[in-house]
């Protein structure tokens, strides 16, 4: 779209998913001034002060969601260890099986034959950082 044009939705949702995403977009918009109607609610944002200020308003509201929401997290999570519980992964409950594991044969066949280890990734079809994570799991 350019200069003078006009978007035309019949919901906000239609704009996007969340908060930010809509945020953006008719940010985006008004900054190419672009006029954006809303049909729904019979929302025209063109570019105005007013405009502006409600995006802004928009941008202080999400970020006040974004705090309850982690103050709401925090509270739960303190009052949960305050009651005793544990939190989190169990100790040594990390996986025992991995992407490479029962290639342990081939892997190191192909060691011995002074392979890089990046061409190893390679013909076993994983990332090279893969390989060396598994090799350092190997010698442990």
């Amino acid at each position: 779209m350019s200069s003078g044009d006009t978007l035309l939705v019949s919901y906000i949702s239609c704009i996007g998913s969340s908060l930010i995403s809509i945020e953006k977009t008719i940010g985006a918009c008004l900054d190419k001034n672009i006029k954006v109607i809303i049909i729904s609610g019979n929302y025209v944002f063109e570019d105005t002060p007013q405009n502006r200020l409600l995006l802004s308003a928009m941008g202080m509201v999400r970020r006040l969601q974004s705090e309850l929401k982690s103050q709401t997290m925090r509270t739960t999570l303190n009052r949960l260890r305050g009651q005793g519980r544990k939190l989190g992964r169990p100790r040594g409950s990390g996986n025992k099986k991995v992407k490479l594991s029962g290639r342990e044969p081939e892997i190191g066949v192909l060691l011995e034959r002074k392979l890089s280890k990046a061409e190893i990734a390679r013909r076993l079809g994983v990332n090279r950082m893969t390989l060396y994570a598994f090799l350092k799991r190997m010698q442990k």
